[in-house]
């Protein structure tokens, strides 16, 4: 006979009490301390103890053989914390535990080169020249692979320059191995050693960020476009290829392309080849066949690769002796050497601080009095201070801090710089411990502690800060680098703008002379002070580099070489 629920007792309890009845027994209780139950067990004993105690009693009884037929289960949580494939496979493999695999990655498809008419003409034996990319643009790799030109601001250890550096092992015949732990100076060394010529002959598009314009023989001149990683020619440029990336129409493109070939005499003369489709054939056919341009150095030493064109470089100055000089070759000058010659200092360097030392006994030294041998181990800040008021030094605080540049780089300005005839505004680079203007950081190029556009953008933005530093803003408006750069320098020569230093060698002979005219203190040997300072300093967190000034302070007997790059900058003092 049916025998009915109670009215205790629901009927879905009792058809759970059934199914909890009916299923196989599992292994005994935890009592004896079998060390085969496993948590699923417990899990089942107390849910069917909450249903019936009647049946929690026929729970975790069974035999051994059905132990040994079944193996014991994972926990109900750990089944659900795992992917349903996985559960299946566990379930269909008896306990076996398989791990879902992720399916393999396909590898990336090769990017094919676009063909070129400078392709096409390579390939058909006419040589790549003039430079032709319809339209498409080189990236820095096809560049090179088509031409073997590339410039300093694709350093060897980025991904564009590590290819060209195997590229160019590769036609050496030289194996490149264990590459992959290399460090920034492994990448420069192998590039040097399989002959990578990272050109110096660039600069920057004022007003457009991160857009240099380049410039090589034959007549060559393109512009890099930073959003897309690529050169083009200015044809290229006059049909709208970086108009998208410029945010301007192409017209206003080509008009900053020409303004930079105004300062850069090599550029003018390469954009007048590029524009010009008779000489840019005459050209071509010289390039084509191998012959060097006109007026290259390599063709008069005889160096085929290029390295005696440096002798005429802008730049190329042996001996700068003033501060002037170094700014305007790209070289950085040291705190005592700044403060002989224009009484300019700065106090976040302290009074006991390194560079303070190096000055206070680069100062001594010049003056007569040199500081005891062991000033620097024995002396304290009291000391110090006692020596600086001797000397007259007296430092300022129109500083501030550049630390989007870098760690403990700071923006300086000075606000007689109009009668001293100094630089309005410096940057101190903790890494080469010496003192930088915007324009000798755009005229060291690849060797520049930073790009001057990151270094601009980070004034910038100090002088747009809340609260603004007092007298940054005024300083910028009267820095003659700084309007230089931006495109925005006064016409009229009486301007009210401090001295220049982006005129190259021949700015730099000329503010030599000025100096020594106008009677201002120049330290002959700063090469001790200098090291001095460059051991102590780095206590910032900054690997110290070796100083610059050490390198080009030294005398030497070298003629000053015939440089045929007019002065672009007045330097006035």
């Amino acid at each position: 006979r049916m025998r009915w629920p109670t009215t205790s007792e629901r009927p879905s309890d009792r058809r759970q009490r059934i199914r909890v009845a009916r299923t196989p027994p599992p292994p005994r209780a935890a009592s004896d301390h079998d060390p085969s139950l496993s948590a699923a067990t417990a899990a089942a004993t107390s849910a069917a103890a909450m249903i019936h105690p009647a049946a929690a009693a026929r729970v975790g009884t069974g035999s051994l053989a059905w132990r040994t037929r079944r193996a014991p289960s994972l926990a109900p949580s750990a089944i659900r914390s795992r992917p349903p494939s996985s559960v299946a496979s566990l379930r269909r493999s008896g306990g076996v535990r398989v791990v879902a695999m992720a399916p393999p990655r396909r590898a990336a498809p090769k990017k094919d080169v676009v063909l070129t008419p400078s392709h096409v003409s390579a390939r058909d034996g006419d040589g790549p020249y003039p430079l032709d990319s319809g339209g498409a643009g080189w990236d820095a790799v096809e560049l090179y692979d088509l031409t073997g030109l590339c410039w300093s601001f694709t350093t060897p250890s980025s991904t564009e320059g590590r290819r060209i550096v195997k590229a160019a092992c590769e036609r050496k015949g030289m194996a490149l191995k264990g590459y992959s732990d290399w460090r920034k100076e492994d990448w420069a060394a192998m590039a040097a050693k399989a002959g990578v010529d990272m050109r110096e002959s660039f600069a920057v598009v004022a007003g457009m960020r991160g857009f240099r314009v380049c410039w090589a023989p034959h007549g060559v001149a393109l512009m890099y476009v930073p959003g897309v990683r690529r050169f083009y020619t200015v044809a290229d440029i006059a049909n709208g290829a970086a108009d998208a990336k410029a945010d301007r129409p192409a017209a206003e493109v080509v008009k900053a392309f020409e303004s930079v070939s105004r300062v850069k005499t090599e550029l003018a003369e390469a954009f007048a080849v590029a524009t010009d489709p008779a000489a840019a054939a005459t050209a071509a056919r010289a390039a084509n066949s191998g012959q060097p341009p006109a007026g290259d150095a390599s063709a008069i030493t005889g160096d085929a690769s290029g390295e005696g064109a440096r002798t005429t470089n802008a730049y190329a100055y042996p001996n700068p002796r003033s501060c002037v000089a170094k700014w305007c070759v790209g070289a950085g000058v040291d705190a005592a050497s700044l403060y002989a010659e224009y009484a300019a200092g700065f106090d976040f360097h302290g009074p006991a601080g390194a560079v303070s030392r190096a000055l206070i006994a680069a100062l001594a030294a010049d003056a007569g009095t040199p500081l005891p041998a062991d000033a620097d181990a024995e002396w304290v800040k009291k000391d110090w201070l006692d020596a600086m008021e001797r000397l007259g030094v007296s430092y300022g605080n129109n500083h501030a801090a550049l630390t989007a540049a870098g760690r403990s780089w700071k923006v300086c300005w000075v606000e007689d710089a109009l009668e001293s005839g100094c630089p309005a505004v410096l940057v101190w680079a903790p890494e080469r411990n010496a003192y930088y203007t915007l324009g000798s950081l755009a005229a060291a190029g690849g060797s520049s502690p930073a790009p001057v556009e990151a270094v601009i953008r980070a004034v910038v933005a100090v002088a747009r800060s809340t609260p603004a530093p007092p007298g940054l803003k005024r300083a910028l408006t009267m820095d003659c680098d700084f309007l230089t750069l931006l495109g925005r320098k006064p016409a009229n020569a009486n301007a009210p703008v401090s001295v220049g230093t982006t005129g190259g060698a021949k700015a730099a002979e000329a503010a030599d002379a000025a100096a020594a005219l106008a009677g201002r203190t120049l330290l002959s040997s700063n090469d001790d002070a200098a090291e001095k300072a460059e051991k102590e300093v780095g206590t910032d967190g900054n690997v110290p580099a070796k100083s610059q000034i050490a390198e080009e302070a030294v005398a030497t007997e070298e003629p000053v070489a015939t440089v045929t790059t007019p002065v672009t900058t007045t330097v006035t003092t």
